[in-house]
């Protein structure tokens, strides 16, 4: 290996730490993007749409490390999260939902079908995290209900939006 090279590979490492970092900037600010709904503690948000979305145009590293980037900001006190202390399950999910979705679409063919059935696999993982932090406060039957019903026709809708948006920029048909 040269110089040449250890120099372009740093500056290969630094461009994708630092566009993984825009894209966790531009996840956070559709925190403000959120509808609270008067019978559950967590809202309808776009951010969810944001993990899944990485992860099928830029691939699972990128989206792991893009939702981790933004989980980490917000830690650090950024406005980046949406909801309350009742949507960290799902938060922690979006880590997990980007990385699972990213390598089960990498390892199909990869056409708009296989862009919404990854992205609905996401949404599950998102779920399951959800469910995970929410069962420590109240009982299963209320979890489904708080939790995963209310939401799953608008998440179906965000993979179609997100598999249609694939289709046209990779020009797959359905």
């Amino acid at each position: 290996m040269t110089i040449l090279t250890l120099r372009f590979s740093k500056i290969h490492y630094m461009q994708e730490v630092l566009f993984c970092c825009l894209l966790a900037v531009a996840m956070g600010l559709t925190a403000k993007v959120s509808v609270p709904l008067p019978f559950t503690p967590v809202p309808v948000v776009v951010q969810n749409f944001f993990p899944l979305f990485i992860a099928i145009f830029f691939g699972w590293k990128r989206a792991f490390f893009t939702t981790a980037a933004w989980f980490l900001f917000g830690m650090m006190g950024l406005p980046f999260f949406a909801g309350n202390f009742f949507t960290l399950g799902y938060r922690l999910g979006y880590i997990a939902s980007a990385a699972v979705s990213g390598w089960v679409f990498e390892r199909t063919s990869r056409n708009a079908w296989h862009a919404f059935g990854s992205m609905v696999l996401g949404s599950w993982v998102i779920y399951l995290w959800g469910i995970l932090w929410l069962l420590c406060y109240f009982p299963f039957s209320r979890v489904m209900l708080l939790g995963i019903l209310p939401f799953i026709p608008l998440d179906m809708l965000k993979a179609f939006l997100c598999a249609s948006i694939y289709r046209t920029y990779r020009k797959d048909s359905l």
